[in-house]
């Protein structure tokens, strides 16, 4: 029971942690908007499914694409231009929390505070594989995760757009001194992180339940993982973020669920305080 649920969390943190990541390394800033983006696409999924009543596969793919545009129109409107005009991390962090509280309570003005359902068949129905029995939309959330990270890995390691995003990861004024376009860069990796966030939030809604207020903790318990593996990459913080699915899971069953949160920031805490001095500095 423990170790089938961690991999169904660990895959969610991971696909979280992974659209975080490519707009982190990009503009190099805690992005707190992208915790709504996650919700919009949560309910974007809703929208979609409930009122339109297309099929799951469409409206998946639909809030996917909307949340990618969200995320873009983010950065082109906002949060590019603030960093622009501001010299260091604090602005554009106050900025994106400011367009997290405004995206929230769109949510809260469109859909309610009220707790919404989505095909509630995919809850109930289980199938199993390799001994492991999970519902229809908790096996395609293990699915969509493992191909995101191939997706995002290949992207990064084998285009032209992922070598432009790992130079300026390292160095954003070599990046410019090399010709390559900061800016586009930029909007590609919050449009393709933002889709992948809307993805999880409708894999993650579907699952269970959405509400308006549902991103936040998603994000920070993912981001656990992103400031732990991101010095290894794409693989490194999928390793991370089952590892800490496992230690919630594991502390859950041992001394309550109410500390499934605290287990994780507790695991960022060690590493920050006693972890080793060269990869702290490169938070």
């Amino acid at each position: 029971m423990v170790t089938k649920y961690a991999i169904l969390s660990g895959s969610v943190y991971a696909l979280i942690g992974i659209s975080f990541f490519l707009p982190y390394i990009t503009r190099r800033f805690f992005d707190l908007a992208h915790a709504a983006v996650f919700t919009w696409g949560a309910y974007f999924g809703y929208y979609y499914a409930q009122t339109l009543h297309l099929t799951f596969l469409y409206a998946t793919i639909l809030a996917s694409l909307s949340c990618g545009l969200l995320g873009l129109l983010n950065e082109i409107f906002f949060l590019g231009p603030i960093r622009k005009r501001t010299i260091g991390r604090l602005a554009p962090l106050l900025a994106s929390l400011g367009l997290y509280v405004i995206l929230q309570n769109i949510v809260s003005v469109c859909f309610g505070d009220d707790v919404k359902l989505m095909l509630p068949g995919s809850r109930t129905s289980a199938i199993i594989i390799l001994g492991f029995s999970l519902t229809n939309t908790q096996w395609w959330t293990i699915a969509c995760t493992i191909m995101s990270v191939l997706i995002v890995w290949g992207i990064l390691n084998a285009t032209r757009l992922g070598r432009g995003m790992r130079c300026l990861a390292q160095d954003s004024f070599l990046a410019k001194a090399c010709g390559i376009n900061t800016s586009a860069v930029q909007k590609w990796a919050c449009f393709i992180g933002s889709s992948l966030c809307g993805l999880a939030g409708i894999l993650v809604g579907t699952d269970t339940a959405m509400v308006p207020t549902m991103g936040l903790n998603m994000l920070m318990i993912s981001t656990v993982a992103v400031v732990l593996g991101q010095k290894w990459g794409v693989l490194g913080i999928v390793v991370c973020a089952l590892f800490l699915a496992f230690a919630q899971r594991g502390g859950a069953y041992l001394i309550g669920a109410q500390w499934q949160d605290a287990i994780a920031l507790l695991v960022l805490l060690l590493f920050l305080a006693v972890g080793p001095a060269r990869l702290v500095r490169d938070q």
